[in-house]
């Protein structure tokens, strides 16, 4: 408990790396808490820096693995930011991220779950998320109903 108070203290005053580490700790039990912590890291104006890169696709495997599901507009927010690190090459699909105690593989593909929400990479003038379509369910099951 007092580790938690001094990294969420760190974290409020500015300290990213606390923010990272606090949002591995609290991925099992408060994934939408340890989403938020990874977003502010990966906000940060430096994008060479590893703990904007390891907050990032710590984010994208909370949201891979269907650990997080968050709402809209920040899946769009958080997409369009990752996707920008990923086109000017600070984040590469496919790679390693570590900092020396974290180590997590970034399977990467922001850029194409913009594009599935119907939004384009760098599109950032439209702050309205995309509104989510049905599934034709006739397309990916042959066999459903065509009730």
């Amino acid at each position: 408990e007092r580790a938690d108070r001094v990294l969420a203290r760190a974290c409020d005053g500015g300290r990213l790396d606390a923010c990272l580490q606090r949002g591995v700790w609290l991925t099992t039990t408060d994934a939408e808490e340890a989403a938020a912590l990874f977003m502010r890291g990966c906000e940060a104006e430096r994008t060479d820096s590893v703990t904007t890169t390891m907050s990032c696709g710590l984010w994208m495997t909370l949201l891979d693995d269907h650990i997080y599901e968050p709402n809209d507009g920040d899946e769009y927010a958080g997409l369009s930011r990752i996707c920008a690190l990923e086109q000017s090459g600070a984040l590469v699909p496919g790679s390693t991220l570590t900092d020396g105690s974290i180590s997590t593989h970034y399977v990467g593909g922001a850029c194409g779950r913009l594009k599935d929400l119907g939004m384009a990479a760098g599109s950032s003038m439209n702050l309205d998320p995309p509104q989510k379509q049905a599934p034709n369910v006739a397309a990916l099951n042959p066999y459903a109903p065509k009730w």
